[in-house]
C-alpha cells in the first residue's frame, strides 16, 4: 500500500538519479525544498513528468489505475516553485487506497 513513507522513498530515489549533485547538496532538508532547486530549468513539463511518474509508480505498485484526469490535477498543484514535502503529500493523498472493511 502506498504510505506516506512509500511515497517519500520513491521521491527520493527520483530526484537522487536526476540531480544528485543537487540532492547531496541539500542533505537532509531535501523536502523543504522547492523543486526547481533539484530541476534548475524550472521548467513545469520536467516537474510534471517527475511527479506523474512517482505517482504511477505508486499507484502501480498498488495495482491501481489512476484516471487520467488526476495526473492533471496533479500537474495543476505541482509545480517548480512547490516544496518536494507538499508534492509527497499531493501524490500520496492521490494514490492511497483506503483498507476495505
Amino acid at each position: 500500500m502506498a504510505t506516506i513513507q512509500r511515497v517519500t522513498e520513491l521521491f527520493q530515489a527520483r530526484i537522487q538519479k536526476d540531480s544528485p549533485k543537487q540532492m547531496a547538496k541539500a542533505g537532509a532538508l531535501w523536502r523543504d525544498l522547492p523543486f526547481n532547486f533539484f530541476y534548475l530549468t524550472n521548467n513545469e513539463d520536467t516537474v510534471d513528468i517527475v511527479v506523474k511518474a512517482v505517482t504511477r509508480q505508486a499507484a502501480n505498485e498498488d495495482g491501481v489505475t489512476l484516471p487520467t484526469f488526476v495526473y492533471k490535477k496533479l500537474e495543476n498543484m505541482v509545480g517548480p516553485s512547490t516544496p518536494v514535502k507538499k508534492g509527497i503529500q499531493l501524490v500520496f493523498l492521490t494514490s492511497f487506497t483506503p483498507p476495505s472493511g
